[in-house]
């Protein structure tokens, strides 16, 4: 990112939202650099990314993202980060200023904004229109695909096509590290679990969330208590007995049912597919499990969406819960790594 022969502008307006920084946004800073002395990017204000799909980081954490992306690249002399507050920001009025970047989903909107400089009596923008980055699958790297879950900022696959249609079988070596939660414990009387799931509401507001619950306890304590979840995956039991009628789970109560075979200490192709079409669901979704669903939160976490909470039954203490996030989803990735492959 140092100044080379091949610029011949000077300042160049960088607007975007930088949410989750990916490769993607990499390379068009760096295409942007290559081209111009001197980078002003525009970052939009968090206002402006209310409408935007899933759970996007506030403006201060962008910013520090970038701030911390520059500094270790040795490029913090050559930028400087800005609060954008409409669509257009500055652009259309600056003198001091000779190029504008973007990606083909915005470059409309440099050309409104020449339109805007020739009616202000002022020349317009070169624009340096820079190409997505794909992943290996050919596919853009995105934020929104990063919030969905469905990539990392590397554009790798939290579940590659592989994984997914593998069958796998637990290793004893992780009979105690899987024993642990992975989540916070919320403490409750085994007898009433819905002392622990009001704890549980109080932190994650059904309105604020998309709640995932796992077993039939978690399922139905949930609908007790008149809140269907985004998710239930049931298998019929608790602590490996079948339940009798009356505490059962009421499948009838979710938009959409799914039904899939697990055997216990496994994670069969089957069962992951089914995760997977529950965590891209919109409707209420039931994951109904002949077998055992001990293992769903894992697969769970690398299918849903960044923000999505994971809660589950700890036996005689009360409920875990786990928000899905990109630490989650790695630690996720490297537990299944260690299954083996049947």
């Amino acid at each position: 990112m140092s100044p080379n022969q091949a610029q011949n502008l000077n300042r160049c307006l960088l607007g975007g939202t930088f949410d989750r920084f990916h490769i993607g946004h990499e390379k068009l800073i760096t295409c942007c650099l290559d081209r111009c002395a001197d980078l002003e990017i525009w970052l939009t204000s968090d206002e402006m990314v209310k409408e935007k799909t899933g759970d996007v980081q506030s403006f201060k954490i962008r910013k520090q993202v970038l701030e911390e992306y520059f500094q270790r690249k040795g490029a913090f002399n050559r930028i400087s980060i800005h609060e954008l507050v409409d669509e257009k920001g500055p652009a259309p009025t600056r003198d001091d200023c000779d190029a504008i970047g973007c990606t083909s989903e915005t470059r409309h909107i440099c050309e409104q904004i020449n339109s805007l400089r020739l009616i202000n009596g002022l020349k317009p923008l070169e624009i340096i229109e820079v190409a997505h980055k794909l992943n290996e699958y050919g596919v853009i790297i995105s934020s929104s695909s990063i919030r969905a879950g469905i990539m990392n900022g590397e554009g790798e696959l939290w579940l590659s096509d592989d994984e997914l249609g593998a069958n796998h079988k637990m290793p004893s070596k992780l009979d105690s590290e899987l024993k642990e939660p992975i989540g916070t414990l919320f403490k409750g009387p085994e007898s009433d679990p819905s002392v622990a799931m009001t704890k549980v509401l109080e932190k994650y507001n059904q309105h604020k969330h998309r709640l995932i619950a796992v077993g039939d306890v978690a399922v139905k304590t949930l609908i007790d208590m008149d809140i269907i979840p985004s998710i239930g995956v049931v298998d019929g039991q608790t602590k490996r007995k079948e339940l009798p009628s009356n505490q059962k789970v009421n499948e009838s109560l979710f938009s959409k049912i799914l039904t899939c075979n697990n055997d216990p200490g496994t994670i069969s192709s089957e069962f992951k597919h089914s995760l997977k079409k529950a965590s891209i669901s919109a409707e209420k979704t039931i994951v109904m499990v002949k077998g055992e669903e001990d293992l769903a939160p894992l697969i769970l976490h690398l299918c849903l969406q960044i923000g999505d909470v994971v809660i589950y039954g700890q036996p005689k203490e009360g409920l875990v819960v786990k928000v899905t996030d990109e630490d989650t989803k790695n630690n996720c990735k490297r537990l299944l790594s260690l299954f083996e492959k049947f």
